[in-house]
């Protein structure tokens, strides 16, 4: 019985290391995610609409196509800073068990897409991909024209 105990505590001490690295990869990930989404919002929001007029800066950074480059960023920060998300929203839905990844996944994609309707021709004001950061994932600022 003992050989059998052994082996028992050593199959749940490996689950415990595999989900603990698990954990610490996730964590590893998200924090990188951050990271580089928070570089990428920093050109975003010195194009942001909102923030030049509130600052009067909106002759100085201004250039044909702009609004593109402004897409583009909000584009990557949307799909890399929100990966997490957007996966846990699928396997959310998959799963039949909608939770906090579909609430933030769906809050993501609803300004994005809203944004980039307006960007392509729907009339409205555009959130310059209006992904706040958060303490885990990515992120951009907000603006209207």
């Amino acid at each position: 019985m003992k050989n059998a105990d052994m082996e028992k505590h050593q199959r749940e001490e490996h689950r415990k290391d595999v989900h603990h690295s698990h954990h610490a990869h996730m964590v590893k990930d998200f924090r990188r995610r951050f990271w580089i989404s928070m570089i990428a919002t920093v050109p975003l929001l010195l194009l942001s609409p909102f923030l030049q007029n509130m600052f009067g800066i909106q002759t100085v950074i201004d250039f044909p196509g702009d609004v593109y480059v402004l897409f583009s960023l909000a584009t990557f920060i949307y799909a890399f800073g929100g990966y997490p998300f957007l996966r846990g929203l699928l396997n959310e839905i998959r799963d039949s068990q909608p939770g906090m990844m579909t609430l933030i996944g769906l809050a993501l994609s609803v300004a994005y897409f809203y944004s980039a309707a307006v960007v392509f021709g729907i009339e409205g004001k555009y959130f310059s991909g209006s992904l706040r950061p958060s303490s885990t994932s990515c992120s951009s600022g907000t603006g209207s024209r």
